[in-house]
């Protein structure tokens, strides 16, 4: 990473003025920006070949050179341009390099108030990781009846001062567009992060009642949420270059952009959204559909389209169950320990794509380098299994790469080798 050793900057102005130009620099490398179309009509159902993305920012310690600057919002943006450059130079995936610097107004649910309160371990690389939450919720039966509303928090401040100062440092080599913070749904995750995962699984047999109204109120806390975040002008199109959650983009011709709304504030039907219920991969499908479906389908039916799925196996689920999703699912998740014979059959002649994401291991695993044999073996399970449909594979939640920088570009290459190999749509 000799282009970014900070010695050769004089300063932070510099510094980023530098990374800014190499971002634009990668945006209009041939055939970059034309990735755009392939991903419209990938996500459009009209794509030729399955794309393949790295979720990088997990392991983005391991390839972005060490902190330059100083002052905090400069290293917010400093961290925010080496993501995307080093991103696309350590695993030469899918996605399409900005030529514009990505500005997102984040606003912090805080669930009926409470704040999330962590206490991280710290590993053997001074990485914090792992974690452990106190819980808001201790006595259910009692406080369910008591939740104050959420707390919506948007710090202005913040995110004026980024603004400013990549206007005002790299504006004239990198434009700066604001674009729509991520929109999911995540009940399941609330009600892990409240009352802690054995507590809520001995709630649905000993607190039933109380739980289907724990649920109903989340759902209502979302319905504020999502009302809040029009109401304040926060939703733009996501149709666009745009992480749209489930490690995919947001390309699509089947969402109005930017110049499609014609004035009027974009609302939830506009755009992208995303959910997903791994917490519960260990209940029963009668019980989640008991306790969940019916708010996962209210939900889901507000938003244009939307994705489904992180680590869970949604096969469990489908029958009788995720398949009464409404229009607009677009993409499904089909996690490792997901049966993906089974739900190739029921997702081929639908208009879903399986969405594939691959075990972890073979990348961020203990073994300091790629075992290409074994990778090539499950990853070519996975083209086979999805033959004659829809494809598209996102590594993810690779946290280490053990020294060896190269797996993840070495796991695309072979990836796209395999599909060039065995591919048909």
């Amino acid at each position: 990473m000799n282009a970014f050793k900070p010695i050769q900057y004089k300063n932070d102005r510099q510094y980023l003025r530098e990374l800014a130009k190499y971002q634009l620099e990668l945006a209009n490398l041939p055939g970059m920006q034309e990735r755009s179309a392939i991903w419209t009509a990938h996500n459009d159902l009209k794509g030729k070949r399955p794309l393949v993305t790295v979720e990088n920012r997990t392991f983005a310690p391991e390839i972005q050179p060490p902190p330059y600057c100083c002052e905090p919002v400069a290293r917010m943006i400093e961290q925010k341009l080496l993501g995307v450059i080093c991103g696309y130079l350590y695993t030469q995936d899918d996605r399409v390099v900005p030529d514009f610097y990505s500005l997102v107004p984040m606003v912090d649910f805080k669930i009926f108030g409470f704040d999330r309160i962590e206490h991280r371990s710290v590993n053997t690389n001074e990485r914090k990781i792992g974690y452990s939450l106190e819980h808001g919720i201790t006595d259910l039966d009692r406080q369910v009846h008591e939740l104050n509303p959420s707390v919506f928090v948007f710090d202005d401040n913040l995110f004026e001062s980024e603004k400013q100062m990549a206007l005002e440092i790299f504006g004239d080599l990198l434009p700066v567009l604001v674009q729509c913070p991520p929109i999911g749904c995540f009940i399941t995750k609330h009600l892990v992060d409240l009352m802690g995962m054995e507590k809520m699984m001995i709630a649905f047999y000993d607190s039933p009642n109380e739980m289907h109204l724990l649920i109903q109120k989340i759902e209502e806390e979302y319905n504020r949420y999502y009302n809040y975040l029009e109401d304040n002008h926060f939703l733009m199109p996501n149709n666009e270059n745009i992480l749209v959650k489930m490690g995919t983009i947001g390309y699509t011709e089947q969402l109005p952009g930017r110049k499609d709304l014609h004035g009027r504030k974009p609302l939830m039907k506009d755009l992208w959204g995303h959910l997903n219920s791994q917490e519960t991969s260990q209940i029963s499908p009668a019980m989640f559909n008991e306790f969940f479906l019916d708010s996962y389908i209210r939900i889901a039916g507000k938003f244009g389209l939307y994705t489904y799925g992180c680590c869970e196996p949604v096969d469990r689920l489908w029958d009788n169950g995720l398949d009464r999703l409404p229009e607009g699912l677009r993409k499904l998740s089909i996690s490792a320990w997901c049966n993906e014979e089974f739900m190739e059959e029921r997702l081929r002649e639908s208009n879903i794509i399986y969405h594939r994401k691959p075990s972890a291991v073979f990348i961020g695993g203990p073994s300091r380098h790629l075992d290409e044999d074994a990778f090539r073996d499950y990853m070519k399970k996975t083209i086979l299994a999805a033959r004659g449909g829809k494809l598209e594979i996102s590594m993810r939640d690779i946290y280490v790469l053990n020294g060896d920088l190269s797996k993840p570009s070495r796991a695309v290459k072979i990836t796209r080798e395999l599909i060039d190999e065995f591919w048909q749509p």
